[in-house]
């Protein structure tokens, strides 16, 4: 007994595209759940917050920020002159928990 299975390549394109579509609308409403999670009001954090794209080859989602404060206010840090630390506040990761 054989069994062979023939493939559609344009159904794979179309489910390919509803998955890159599907991944392109889960980081724009992460993006936009992120900046309202944003700890910081002032400064730019909250605006410079984006969504970067899609790597079709590799299926990944890419969300942003060119403000180097970022990365202090996810990873947390010390205060100017080392008096106070500063927790951690992971703001993008708790939006993409609440996304997917």
């Amino acid at each position: 007994m054989s069994l062979t299975i023939k493939t559609n390549p344009n159904a794979i394109r179309q489910i390919d595209e509803r998955v890159i579509q599907n991944l392109e609308n889960r980081c724009k409403e992460i993006t936009s759940i992120s900046k309202n999670e944003c700890p910081v009001i002032t400064g730019n954090l909250r605006d410079s917050v984006r969504y970067a794209g899609v790597d079709r080859s590799k299926m990944k989602g890419y969300i942003a920020s060119d403000c180097e404060y970022c990365a202090y206010v996810h990873m947390g840090h010390v205060t100017r002159g080392g008096n106070r630390w500063v927790p951690p506040n992971p703001f993008i990761e708790r939006a993409v928990r609440r996304v997917l």
